[in-house]
């Protein structure tokens, strides 16, 4: 059984290629950059104290499904599992995974990465990649029962997708609010040695300060979330008429002072800058990211 139509976007921002894709698959036209707006996603920043590079997965995504219904989808949680979970949950969690698949439903899962789930035939599903030019990585497969392709390192959540009614002039303010939101209570969206909002960066500048570079975290962290600052540059652009002529000027601002942010996350995110420079950067990062906090509570 293949779901026809279905495709993975090859964003750095893993969960948001799926998102696209499902959006793509149910006939709902957006632009890349609406989608990324729309779910808030575009203003989201979250950075593990280490600089681990799992930081763009851990984080609580409840108020990201809840936008995302105003596209007019469902992103419905199926459940976390662990390497401990026993045969019974995974056989049981296989069945509704086929059952929404024959359904016609999207679905989709994440272990190390986001994947679409494209289809299944008697020995297991079969996935999409995020990056063609990854052809290993993550698996295209998932065996049933024994989950092989995962590993022994297993934290996987799956997801099913489904339609409900859209609600399109919700989109522009509810994802501003939600932006700004992320900066004034960035504690409802990660916490222990995570940070988000400004803490964000707070956390990434002591850990270069401090010597603890993770060179493969920083660099992936600064791939994401460059890719959503510049995400939010060009949605703010293409619905900048929509501003009255009072916060037109502090919209235009706006969309400049994320297109500066992802720029200078690109060069804080090359590995083989030295501290020094990264510092310099990420320091310049932080007062844009002030600003922007700033101007978005005006114009929400």
């Amino acid at each position: 059984m293949n779901v026809r139509g279905l495709y993975m976007y090859p964003y750095s921002t893993t969960l948001m290629g799926v998102v696209k894709g499902v959006l793509d698959y149910y006939g709902t036209v957006v632009t890349d950059a609406a989608a990324f707006g729309g779910t808030g996603h575009a203003f989201f920043m979250n950075i593990h104290e280490g600089l681990c590079p799992s930081a763009p997965y851990c984080w609580e995504a409840g108020g990201f499904r809840r936008l995302l219904r105003n596209f007019g989808v469902v992103m419905e949680d199926l459940g976390f599992f662990t390497a401990a979970g026993s045969a019974a949950e995974r056989s049981a969690l296989e069945e509704a995974l086929r059952n929404r698949l024959d359904r016609g439903d999207p679905c989709s899962m994440v272990n190390m990465d986001h994947q679409l789930i494209s289809g299944y035939d008697d020995k297991g599903f079969s996935c999409l990649i995020p990056w063609p030019g990854c052809p290993d990585y993550p698996s295209r497969r998932l065996s049933y029962g024994s989950w092989e392709e995962l590993g022994t390192e297993i934290h996987t959540s799956f997801f099913a997708f489904s339609r409900c009614e859209p609600r399109p002039e919700s989109l522009l303010t509810e994802g501003l609010a939600a932006g700004m939101d992320m900066y004034a209570n960035p504690s409802k969206y990660s916490g222990g040695p995570y940070r988000s909002g400004l803490g964000a960066l707070e956390n990434w500048i002591a850990a270069v300060e401090a010597g603890r570079v993770h060179i493969h975290g920083n660099w992936w962290c600064a791939s994401v979330w460059s890719e959503c600052r510049r995400m939010a540059s060009s949605w703010i652009s293409e619905n900048i008429c929509a501003f009255d002529a009072e916060r037109f000027d502090s919209a235009a601002r706006l969309s400049e002072v994320y297109s500066a942010v992802s720029v200078k996350l690109l060069r804080a995110g090359r590995k083989t800058l030295d501290s020094p420079a990264r510092l310099v950067l990420l320091r310049e990062v932080r007062a844009l990211e002030e600003e922007a906090a700033s101007i978005l509570q005006t114009l929400v």
